[in-house]
Parts: C-alpha cells; sequence; structure tokens
C-alpha cells in the first residue's frame, strides 16, 4: 500500500488537505472529479485547477488516471479569479466594462461620462447611489456593477432687461434707459 499525500488548502501553507492510501498499482480516486463524495479544496480569491507532482507547480499532471507505484505528495494548482467590472451610467454617455480584474486589485476609475442637464457624482455600489465606490481603496471580489450618480443641473432663469426709448412728440428730450429688468417700474 501506498500513501497520496494531498496538499493546498492554502498553497503558502502546504496544509495537508486528505490523506489516501491506495494499493499498487491502483488508481486513486480523490483527485477523480467524478466522485461524488469528493470535495476540492478551496482557497479565498482562487479557482482550483487540479494537482500536480511538482511543488509550486502550474499544471496539474496528477489525476485519476494517474496509478500509484510510490508513496507520493501532489500540490493543489491554483489560479488566481479574475472579475469584471461594469458600468451602468444610468442615462449617461457609455462606459466600457473593465474586464480581467484580478481578485482583490482595485482599479482606475474610468473617464467620467457625460448626461446634458446633470452634474456627475460619482461611481456608486447601488442603483440608489448610497455606497460611493473609492477606487483607492475598495477592492474587487467579484463581478460588480457601479452605478452613476447624477445631480439635476438647477435651470436658472435669466434676467431679461430691456432699453427704454422716450418719443416725447416734440417736446423736450427725455434720456434712454437701459438695464431695466423685465417686470420693474421707471
Amino acid at each position: 500500500n501506498y500513501t497520496v499525500t494531498f496538499k493546498g488548502e492554502e498553497e503558502e501553507t502546504e496544509k495537508t488537505y486528505t490523506t489516501q492510501t491506495v494499493q499498487s498499482g491502483v488508481k486513486n480516486t480523490l483527485a477523480k472529479s467524478g466522485n461524488s463524495s469528493y470535495v476540492p479544496p478551496a482557497r479565498g480569491g482562487y479557482e482550483f485547477i487540479g494537482w500536480t507532482k511538482v511543488k509550486g507547480g502550474n499544471v496539474a499532471d496528477f489525476d485519476a488516471a494517474t496509478a500509484i507505484t510510490e508513496d507520493i505528495t501532489v500540490y493543489a494548482v491554483w489560479r488566481l479569479k479574475t472579475h469584471t467590472v461594469t458600468f451602468d451610467s444610468q442615462g449617461g454617455s457609455a462606459v466600457e466594462p473593465i474586464t480581467n480584474v484580478p481578485h482583490g486589485d482595485n482599479i482606475t476609475a474610468p473617464a467620467d461620462p457625460t448626461r446634458i442637464g446633470y452634474t456627475f457624482e460619482g461611481w456608486y455600489q447601488e442603483t440608489a447611489g448610497r455606497n460611493k465606490w473609492d477606487f483607492a481603496a475598495d477592492r474587487v471580489v467579484r463581478d460588480i456593477t457601479l452605478y452613476a450618480r447624477w445631480t439635476l443641473i438647477p435651470i436658472v432663469n435669466p434676467v431679461v432687461t430691456y432699453t427704454v426709448t422716450f418719443n416725447s412728440q416734440g417736446g423736450s428730450s427725455v434720456a434712454t434707459i437701459t438695464g431695466v429688468a423685465s417686470g420693474s417700474t421707471i
């Protein structure tokens, strides 16, 4: 009988995931993804790819087809998850998504969208605009959509002014008055 030691819940600690004893020449069952009792190891932010015979290896070269002929230690192969950040401009100009963001990284803010009659206030984690995304501090840990928040630009009624010219009909001359606001008396 030989022992297969599976390591790799946390690559850097080399924690033993489990061990399996198999007879010489018999194929292992734990590394078989079709095994209904098989639960692959988990590591936050990473996707489990498979097992390798090389410590620190990145190619899954050990699986259910591997015959066991000696005691062996195999290691989990991990791939850092990546995510997509999409931007819903909520009526503003389109903003392209940011793809393949490594798990746990932050992102650079895209160019601000534009919307006629509104001022862009920033990107928020929900449509109602309660939790503002901090591009310097917030980390991407899943696919996410960020939503634009807008403030309506108030419409200011312009002051209409007039020039008042007097026609004295042959009488003494009266000076023209300029800059008379609409609705005022002279």
